[in-house]
């Protein structure tokens, strides 16, 4: 059986790729120049670049997907932050998963995206 990884194995083309690494080296650069140096604010910032990357957009769906963004940031941070508290403790992290399973399910991203596909 042949393991080799052909052009038709990936979900998206070669000029998908290249295309994805130059808006994230765009997303990259920017970053580096309006927050870090000009102090932008994260959410203004990733505005900016979300309407500047999807002009089709309106203001109001770029505010949105701005926000559930930065939201999934803050959730995943404070996860992390759960999790390596509960490894100070002893608690390793198929136990800490079970613990806070039902949070995950209750999630307003998870009901979101479970409601939109049904």
């Amino acid at each position: 059986m042949n393991n080799q990884i052909t052009q038709s194995n990936f979900l998206i083309s070669q000029e998908e790729i290249s295309k994805l690494v130059e808006i994230q080296n765009d997303f990259f650069e920017s970053y580096k120049i309006d927050v870090l140096k000009k102090g932008l604010k994260n959410n203004e910032w990733l505005n900016n670049q979300i309407l500047k990357h999807l002009p089709e957009k309106s203001k109001e769906d770029v505010e949105i997907i701005t926000n559930e963004i930065i939201n999934t940031i803050n959730e995943n941070d404070k996860n992390l932050k759960s999790l390596q508290e509960a490894k100070t403790k002893g608690i390793n992290k198929f136990e800490w998963f079970a613990k806070n399973l039902s949070s995950f399910i209750n999630s307003e991203t998870i009901k979101k995206l479970f409601s939109n596909n049904l």
